[in-house]
């Protein structure tokens, strides 16, 4: 994995032991690469593991309210409720990721 992400396999374990890799179990995963890849590029910039944990506790925060939203439909015994509770989860994901981009965005603006 470490190989993938162009990152050593220390940075893979820091990045683990600070909570920030996606893992089913034992194993990490499907986007623990890209987090690995994304972390190291930040790293370039002196952005430490440890300093990435808000993001992680903020991006669980989010996941947390999206399941909130969607429960009730995922919990319905017809497949179209499942259906559009993984719908809705998807666009409401992104649209949390766009929100939090424009902040980053509007922040990075005013400090110029």
């Amino acid at each position: 994995m470490a190989q993938a992400a162009g990152v050593t396999e220390e940075f893979v374990l820091s990045l683990a032991q600070a909570g920030l890799l996606p893992s089913t179990g034992s194993t990490f995963g499907p986007s623990a690469v890209d987090v690995a890849r994304i972390a190291g590029a930040l790293a370039e910039f002196g952005v430490e593991p440890r300093h990435l944990r808000t993001f992680r506790t903020a991006a669980d925060r989010q996941v947390t309210l999206v399941d909130q939203v969607v429960a009730p439909l995922r919990s319905q015994q017809a497949s179209a409720g499942r259906g559009r509770a993984a719908s809705m989860a998807a666009e409401m994901g992104e649209l949390f990721t766009r929100l939090h981009a424009a902040w980053v965005r509007q922040g990075i603006d005013d400090l110029g």
